[in-house]
């Protein structure tokens, strides 16, 4: 029998509106910086790896775009303190 790994598939992530904030913010901050050579690119060893965090970014944008909005200023620190008090 042959394996067949279904690359072409979509899968769903279900992820709460503050886990989504924080990694569409930590992404597109770790991804997009240009300057810093202290970004993700230093944990590649795929060129395939920022492509399907690319895609990610692009499935997590649409539903958060309102967090970017100036009247929003300050989403990102409230999501990343309602996420932690899950965990501590």
């Amino acid at each position: 029998m042959t394996y067949d790994p279904r690359l072409d598939e979509t899968i769903t992530l279900k992820l709460k509106r503050d886990e989504a904030i924080v990694l569409l913010w930590y992404l597109t901050r770790e991804l997009w910086k240009k300057d810093d050579d202290n970004n993700l690119s230093d944990s590649f060893v795929h060129a395939a790896e920022p492509h399907s965090l690319d895609a990610l970014i692009q499935v997590l944008f649409p539903p958060l775009s309102d967090t970017g909005a100036p009247e929003a200023e300050g989403v990102e620190l409230a999501a990343r303190e309602h996420l932690l008090k899950r965990y501590t």
